[in-house]
């Protein structure tokens, strides 16, 4: 069954997707700092990410400075676990 995910790599990307299992995610050398699952706030504009991931477990975002966003979520705010993401700067890509 497929379900929205989401995992960060070590290089700051944030890899979006329905997928199957996390892992599904990564491309080739990329080193994954966690996941969990997305939806979509569409009242506030806002990108909710929360959970963890099986495989990668919480996110890890300590160990990120900026966060590399797909295009296609620009505008929107970014939330993990109802707290904005504060202290990890939002680049796109």
């Amino acid at each position: 069954m497929l379900h929205p995910k989401f995992v960060i790599t070590r290089a700051g990307y944030l890899r979006i997707g329905t997928v199957h299992m996390h892992r599904d995610l990564l491309q080739p050398g990329d080193r994954c700092l966690g996941g969990g699952y997305w939806e979509i706030d569409y009242v506030d504009n806002c990108l909710e990410l929360s959970g963890r991931s099986y495989d990668y477990g919480e996110p890890r975002w300590c160990e990120i400075t900026t966060l590399l966003v797909p295009q296609s979520y620009r505008g929107m705010g970014i939330r993990y676990e109802g707290k904005e993401l504060a202290t990890v700067r939002v680049r796109y890509y």
